[in-house]
Parts: C-alpha cells; structure tokens; sequence
C-alpha cells in the first residue's frame, strides 16, 4: 500500500510546485507590462503571451486584472514570492533589532530604496489607474494603508530606543515615515531628477534622522561640558586666569624661557 502513495503524493507536490511557478510568472509578467504601458494599456491576452501560458489559464488562476495588479505589487514589495511576511524578513528583522537609532535610520532608507527600486513604476501605474478606475482607487488606498502599518512598526522601533524630537509624538512620527516612504518620492528624486539611487538613501536617511531624532547639538553640548571638567581644561583656563590683562593696561614684559633657570622654568 505504502508503495502505492508515494507516488501519488510526489506527482501531487510536482503539480503544485508547478502551478506555483506558472503564477509567478504570469504575475511577473503582469508587473512588468502594467509598468511599462500602464494599466488601462494591458491586456490579458498581453499577460498570457508575455506569461508564455494560455489566456484561460490567466482566469482560472486569478480573477482579473485588479488581483494581478495587487499581486505583483506583493510580489515587488517583498522581492520574491517565498510565503513569508515582510515583517518576518531579513532585512526587516536587522532594522527592528538595531540598538542605534541613527543607524535604525539608515537601514529603513536602505530598505526604502531596494522596494522601491523594485516597485516605483508599477506604483506609478497604480496611481495613474486609480483616477479613472474604482477598483484601483480602493487598491491604491489599501497600499497607501499597509504602508502606514510599515511605517507604524518602524516609529515604534525607534521610540523604543529613545526620545523623539521634542516636538514629535509616535502618531507624528509614523505620519513623516508614510511620507518619506511613499514611491512617488522616489519617482520623483530618482527618476524625474535623474539622481543615483545611492543619493536618494543616503538623502533620505539624513531627512528621516534630521526629521525624528533630536538634534545632535544638544549631545555634543553635553560632551563639550564633560570635557571642560578634564585636567587640561582646567589648567588651561588657570592659564588663562593668569594672563588675564584688563584693559587699557600695559601688558608685564615676558623673560624668555632661555633665560629662566631649571627650578624657575
């Protein structure tokens, strides 16, 4: 009996190993032809043929256009089709178990420039469908909502690790992160500006900690006032107590060092 399972089971697991790839590329397709000719442009016959599988199989395997479009947005967004949570990803992980907010920072802009390498164009065509198509328009604000969600998670991260600027709560907070991550930023620094992508990170994580973070100036005052408490800064303003001259006053005439001798030196 056993012998006779196996079988069945491998060819059950072949198929669905299968159907998975097929998926993936009809949606790899899809994303490809919505960002490079926008979405009303798209056809399901233009998917299939760039899919390289039959229109019918478009249809049975999605309901239409607007499930291709949220799913090759997952798809992007995420950079693979692994079953597995933004949230629980590497690079994800790395950000939420930073202990320096400054370079909590700059991984969430590294971060925000491999998505929206990735997901850019297709945001574009997402956006542009979305003033003429009703579907769309709720796709595109449940977009905009998950990325409230991401920006949320990483607000929280931050305040866990210290102070905001003093005139930030975690809700403002979460506001400038869904604005700085938007991919229409992108678009418009990277691709209608012409700036290198490695411009646009490092720009934004230098908005991003100017943003949230305190001001560096009020740690380095602190440091400056430890150092003047230091052996050297208290001899130097000694010295400077010493040969403190008033106004208007002649100044003493100085012995040359050469001339003092080993005990008056």
């Amino acid at each position: 009996m056993s012998e006779e399972v196996k079988p069945r089971r491998y060819q059950s697991a072949l198929r669905r190993e299968q159907a998975a790839a097929t998926r993936t590329r009809i949606v790899a397709a899809a994303a490809e032809l919505f960002a490079a000719q926008g979405y009303p442009q798209t056809s399901i016959e233009q998917i299939a043929a760039q899919a390289g599988v039959a229109r019918p199989t478009v249809y049975t395997t999605f309901t239409g256009k607007p499930a291709l479009l949220k799913e090759a947005l997952d798809l992007l967004l995420a950079g693979d089709d692994a079953p597995v949570p933004v949230r629980d990803r590497p690079w994800f992980q790395e950000l939420l178990h930073q202990r320096d907010p400054r370079r909590l920072l700059e991984l969430e802009a590294r971060n925000d420039r491999m998505i929206n390498e990735r997901i850019a164009p297709l945001h574009e065509a997402l956006r542009n469908a979305a003033a003429t198509d009703d579907d769309i328009a709720r796709l595109h604000t449940t977009i905009k909502q998950q990325r409230r969600i991401g920006a949320r998670a990483v607000a929280e991260a931050l305040a866990a690790l210290g102070p905001l600027r003093d005139d930030l709560d975690l809700d403002a907070a979460t506001d400038v992160l869904w604005l700085l991550k938007d991919p229409a930023l992108y678009t418009a620094l990277a691709g209608d500006c012409g700036w290198p992508a490695e411009r646009y990170q490092a720009w934004l994580a230098r908005t991003m900690q100017a943003s949230l973070l305190p001001a560096r100036a009020s740690r380095r005052r602190t440091r400056l006032a430890h150092a003047d408490r230091s052996p050297f800064a208290r001899r130097a303003t000694r010295s400077a107590r010493h040969n403190y001259q008033a106004p208007g006053q002649p100044r003493p005439p100085r012995t040359p060092t050469c001339a003092l001798g080993p005990g008056q030196r």
